[in-house]
């Protein structure tokens, strides 16, 4: 059981992190990023 919990533990903690730089992210770097990934994919789609 307690290792279970820390596992759980372990893995709230990644995705806090996570959490945490995307809105870091959004400030600057990482929306900017996640907008020119997007757009190129859309036009692939769309083009074939």
């Amino acid at each position: 059981m307690e290792e279970k919990k820390f596992l759980d533990l372990n893995g709230l903690k990644i995705v806090v992190n996570n959490i945490e730089n995307k809105i870091d992210g959004n400030k600057g770097d990482i929306s900017v990023t996640d907008d020119t990934t997007y757009e190129p994919l859309e036009e692939t789609e769309a083009s074939s």
